[in-house]
């Protein structure tokens, strides 16, 4: 498990990557959208936080809508 904090100027996230799957485990945005999208696991899958304007994209792994 890798816990990665993004502090800026705008806010603060805390990232976790974890059994090959990555997420938004904290934000301090007033939304949460970032946070309520969950676990990442799939090439092409996504999450954002606009207010933070951080987005975290997974590149590698399965295609997506395609198991493991």
């Amino acid at each position: 498990r890798e816990v990665i904090p993004v502090r800026t100027e705008r806010g603060e996230n805390v990232i976790v990557v974890e059994d090959e799957e990555i997420f938004v485990q904290e934000a301090d945005c007033p939304d949460k959208i970032c946070v309520k999208t969950g676990r990442l696991s799939k090439a092409g899958q996504v999450a954002a936080c606009l207010p933070h304007k951080l987005m975290i994209e997974v590149k590698g792994g399965s295609e997506p809508g395609v198991s493991k």
